[in-house]
């Protein structure tokens, strides 16, 4: 296991997109660990650091990107996902809760009239969907361009709508944040559609670069491409404790995708098949956060008493023991394991 700063990850992930870069449109970081680990921390730093240094050089170099009509044709990331039936349209404006535990679920997907979007949807209805543009983005607010972007599992928490209609809705509530909670259906699926833009292949030119400039910002700014869709990824409302759709964007600017979850490498149901989905691509980079029970502990009681969820840290301390060191026991003994998987110190 090794310690490493934000800036030794960032320098990692733009070698290896570098790497990358004339057969994979962007690559993929997973960042997995248990609750306290810092997962949604480091993952932020990441995105931060790469960003500011990609802004630090268009400034510097006093340029800007554009996005080139450089593939021959869009990319249909959502063929093969089955449509949704004029009966199963109905019961989607009814919350669609038939389905809520039902692991084996394909998502499905509609046409949004009013933008001609793709929604594709879960066992979480509506919540939980996922939202695919064929429509270039428009140039950033302030010319603050974000390559690296940030995925985060919390989206799809099932809302407690969902949970209410489980067998044992008492027992469901109380376990929220436990796999089944999750609709890991459509978070498997944005998955497989991220990968597929993985995949893509950039057109790269043969300008040279100026003397002392950044190689690899210099073929990120010449390669944006307008075919490659936007997809939009729900997150999780913590004033509203469900999740909000369309929260994070991943879209033709995004080169690094940052998916950090509690789950991504369970070897079970869905989650088994996140890890192998990305593996194909040849284009991802996989960190797993190892960190002693105590300290786990200690972050977790604190954000439990610092969020409301506790009155007092001994009783974020039992929040802890009852529920998210349960979830931590289960990803430290049924994770799936592999050469690749880096174990990195957040201490």
């Amino acid at each position: 296991m090794t310690f490493e700063t934000a800036e030794s990850l960032a320098d990692q992930i733009l070698s290896f997109l570098s790497d990358k870069l004339e057969s994979n449109y962007r690559v993929a970081v997973i960042v997995v660990g248990p609750p306290g680990s810092g997962k949604s921390t480091i993952s932020e730093k990441l995105c931060r650091e790469i960003n500011s240094r990609y802004n630090k050089y268009l400034n510097k170099s006093g340029s800007r990107p554009c996005l080139q009509e450089n593939l021959s044709e869009r990319v249909n990331i959502c063929e093969g996902i089955p449509q949704l039936d004029e009966n199963s349209l109905q019961d989607l404006q009814k919350g669609f809760f038939n389905h809520v535990q039902d692991q084996e679920f394909q998502p499905k997907r509609f046409v949004d009239k009013k933008d001609d979007s793709e929604v594709i949807v879960g066992i979480g209805g509506l919540p939980n969907s996922i939202r695919v543009e064929n429509v270039a983005p428009a140039e950033p607010l302030n010319h603050d361009y974000k390559i690296a972007q940030i995925v985060p599992m919390d989206g799809f928490h099932l809302s407690r709508r969902h949970l209410d209609h489980f067998d044992d809705p008492a027992e469901a509530h109380r376990r929220r944040g436990s796999p089944p909670t999750f609709d890991s259906n459509n978070c498997l699926q944005l998955c497989k559609l991220l990968a597929k833009t993985c995949t893509i292949k950039p057109t790269l030119t043969l300008k040279k670069s100026a003397p002392g400039s950044d190689i690899l910002f210099d073929r990120i700014s010449e390669t944006f491409s307008k075919s490659v869709p936007s997809i939009y990824v729900p997150g999780f409302d913590h004033a509203l404790k469900d999740p909000s759709t369309g929260q994070h964007c991943v879209d033709a600017f995004t080169r690094i995708i940052v998916l950090e979850g509690l789950y991504l490498l369970l070897d079970e149901d869905n989650w088994r098949e996140i890890y192998p989905t990305f593996k194909e691509t040849h284009a991802v980079i996989v960190w797993k956060l190892d960190l002693g029970v105590d300290v786990l502990e200690q972050r977790v009681a604190k954000r439990h008493l610092d969020s409301g969820l506790a009155a007092t840290l001994e009783a974020g301390v039992e929040r802890f023991r009852m529920n998210d060191l349960i979830n931590a026991l289960k990803i430290k003994e049924h994770s799936l394991a592999a050469d690749d998987i880096v174990s990195i110190s957040n201490n």
